[in-house]
């Protein structure tokens, strides 16, 4: 099945319901097909070819999706560009991506001496740049549709190229989790530009109503989950932490609070249960293939778990010699399964290059319960050796971070004087401490090793755009 067809079905099958609400505007099914062929169309007219590339660039809306939407149903390759994104990661995206068009919303695209043609989007006017005429032949992988770019811990971007099986084998695996129908009310608050396949595509797919919340404040967040009676909520762990603490109260139709994007940390689970009655579950997002893991039985007590394998996907922990260790045991998490992605982009790589006998390894250092639970420990690029004694960052912020006065922290490993490797924090505050008192803090729940030797205040922490530490 096409993404045309499959948006064909949704709107012949949910024509009148409701399919986005963005402030006071809301569209159906029926009418965003008809907008979608509308942009098509003219993007048709334009000359975008089946193939090509498009870079499509706005702000959350109804446009940007719809867009999205319609460089798809030609046959050409979308391509989802943040708003904010900078100067240097636009230009490393058009080149690495070998875009031929650029269309998005006025204010966020750069200034080209370039021909251009204006595309209405509903109420917004697109600008559609064409850069060359370039077709790229395809023909080592499926029919690809939709790249997806990342900028990764270590600050290197990535693209994965994706084909229409692979987006819906990710979004029937991540339903037979869900379980999302007409019924639902889905409360959006993440970048489309970052988030689209298995969450809009989805929604949209089983008929749920989208309601596009752009505001920044958690109250502001709680008040309309109660006004629409949000039944679904797929947020970062920092809308998890503030909301953790909102009024007013999370509505009774609430069934899923979903935490994705990054790991989420214990305490901040535990303080949301606390205040809501509601656990959080993880949901463990990988750009080569989807959501492969769920933490769909939310246990209050085990709210840090990334949960358990969804349908149609396989994961194993393996150790040094790539063999399988038992339940309780930390190894190297490895992945296969429907839904994953046909090949890197630059430097181009196929997908099944990517794979050590038949698996996909994460980089992630996890582990497995009796009950098919995974718990991540850490990155294996970020451990720290000391000596011969592994020490996960991760795992000493989660500790750090529990303060009362600390905001945030980022913890690494660094040579010393002697050329040897020694643990440094550094560490946002959200009032004055001594770093003394930070050291005693940690000693009431890590070894004396995982205690950094090195603490450094700070005023910020480098992020991704998606939220995750700079490594």
């Amino acid at each position: 099945m096409t993404i045309q067809e499959g948006l064909f079905f949704s709107a012949n099958q949910f024509a009148e319901r409701i399919a986005f609400v963005e402030k006071d505007q809301t569209i159906t099914y029926q009418g965003f097909f008809a907008l979608v062929c509308k942009v098509r169309l003219q993007l048709m007219e334009a000359g975008v070819l089946s193939n090509q590339v498009v870079a499509v660039k706005d702000e959350n809306s109804i446009a940007f999706a719809a867009a999205l939407y319609a460089v798809m149903g030609i046959g050409a390759v979308a391509v989802p560009v943040y708003h904010l994104a900078g100067t240097d990661e636009w230009n490393e995206l058009m080149q690495k991506a070998n875009v031929s068009w650029i269309l998005g919303n006025e204010p966020w695209l750069p200034s080209l001496d370039l021909p251009q043609v204006q595309i209405s989007v509903q109420d917004r006017k697109y600008r559609l740049s064409a850069l060359n005429n370039h077709i790229i032949d395809w023909k080592e992988i499926r029919k690809p549709v939709f790249i997806r770019f990342t900028s990764g811990t270590t600050g290197i971007s990535k693209g994965v190229v994706l084909s229409e099986q692979s987006i819906w084998g990710r979004i029937d695996s991540a339903n037979a989790v869900f379980q999302l129908n007409e019924m639902d009310t889905v409360i959006w608050v993440l970048p489309m530009a970052f988030h689209f396949v298995v969450s809009i595509m989805l929604y949209l797919r089983f008929g749920c109503r989208i309601v596009l919340c752009n505001s920044p404040f958690p109250s502001e967040i709680a008040e309309k989950m109660q006004d629409e009676k949000a039944s679904f909520f797929y947020g970062s762990p920092l809308h998890i932490k503030l909301l953790s603490q909102s009024k007013p109260s999370l509505p009774k139709s609430l069934r899923w609070v979903i935490s994705t994007s990054s790991g989420i940390q214990k305490h901040v689970c535990d303080s949301f249960f606390e205040n809501h009655g509601i656990p959080v579950s993880q949901a463990y997002g990988i750009i080569e293939f989807g959501l492969p893991f769920i933490h769909f039985l939310a246990d209050p007590a085990q709210m840090e778990s990334i949960g358990f394998v969804t349908p149609g996907f396989e994961a194993c922990i393996f150790d040094e010699e790539q063999k399988e260790v038992p339940a309780l045991t930390e190894g190297k998490m490895a992945i296969r399964g429907k839904g994953a992605f046909e090949a890197y982009l630059s430097p181009w790589k196929l997908s099944i290059e990517a794979f050590q006998n038949g698996w996909f390894f994460t980089g992630d250092i996890a582990v497995r319960d009796e009950r098919g639970r995974f718990f991540i420990k850490g990155r294996e690029k970020s451990m720290v050796n000391l000596s011969g004694l592994k020490v996960f960052p991760e795992e000493v912020e989660e500790v750090i971070v529990r303060m009362a006065g600390v905001e945030s922290c980022k913890v690494y490993g660094q040579l010393d004087s002697r050329g040897e490797e020694e643990l440094c924090a550094e560490v946002v505050l959200k009032i004055p401490l001594e770093i003394e008192e930070i050291k005693r803090f940690c000693r009431e729940s890590l070894a004396l090793y995982k205690i950094p030797k090195q603490f450094r205040i700070v005023e910020s922490i480098g992020e991704t755009l998606s939220g995750k530490i700079k490594r």
